[in-house]
């Protein structure tokens, strides 16, 4: 994987951390994530208000397969905070190189639900 992926998802995953947004008010997490996805990847986001879904459409394929990633974080006395690992939920399958793997060995069609 290039160095310059790697970079960018360190750094997403370090931002992702310090947005911690309780379930239904991950505004802040999903315009982040977007955002990197719009800047990093080819995928077509289709925003579903509260969600989002990361698409990628392989010609000709006939499979689909599917992953969610949950956006919130726990609350707690001090606000919020990412206590439960949805922060890694989220960066684990975010890298483009990742999702290329599935494409390219597999020849299916990706969705990737952000889920509150």
């Amino acid at each position: 994987m290039e160095q310059r992926i790697i970079d960018a998802a360190r750094a997403l995953r370090a931002k992702l951390h310090g947005l911690a947004e309780c379930s239904g008010e991950e505004t802040q997490t999903k315009a982040c994530l977007m955002e990197f996805l719009r800047g990093n990847t080819s995928l077509r986001l289709e925003d579903e208000g509260q969600w989002f879904c990361a698409v990628h459409e392989e010609p000709g394929a006939a499979e689909t397969i599917a992953f969610r990633a949950d956006m919130d974080a726990l609350p707690t006395i001090c606000g919020a905070a990412h206590l439960c690992g949805h922060d890694g939920h989220k960066f684990v399958v975010i890298p483009p190189n990742w999702l290329a793997f599935f494409v390219r060995f597999c020849n299916i069609h990706i969705l990737y639900y952000h889920l509150p």
